[in-house]
């Protein structure tokens, strides 16, 4: 979950989020700075997410960009036949082009 201060869009506090939390998610995209390799640990339980996300966060060097549109994962089948399905039934939101 993020705490974030809304008006500079500068994540004040992070902790990874529960799957039954209905919060806003990580899209999938980070663009960092070399300096993060310097939060990571070199232990193979390193988790990003936890200690050096949090601390980021707490050094106030975390922003985030929040997309109100549409947004569908595609980690599972499950997922793909949903997008197959939006696709198929001509209602995907984010097509653009015609199959003409």
């Amino acid at each position: 979950m993020l705490d974030v201060e809304e008006e500079s869009r500068t994540v004040v506090g992070f902790r990874e989020k529960a799957k039954e939390d209905g919060g806003w998610v990580n899209g999938g995209f980070m663009v960092c700075r070399p300096e993060l390799f310097g939060y990571l640990s070199p232990e193979d339980r390193c988790i990003p997410e936890r200690v050096p996300m949090e601390t980021l966060a707490g050094e106030g060097k975390l922003g985030i960009y929040k997309h109100n549109g549409f947004w569908q994962c595609m980690d599972t089948q499950r997922d793909r036949g949903r997008l197959e399905q939006l696709w198929s039934s001509g209602s995907a939101p984010r097509r653009l082009w015609s199959e003409t």
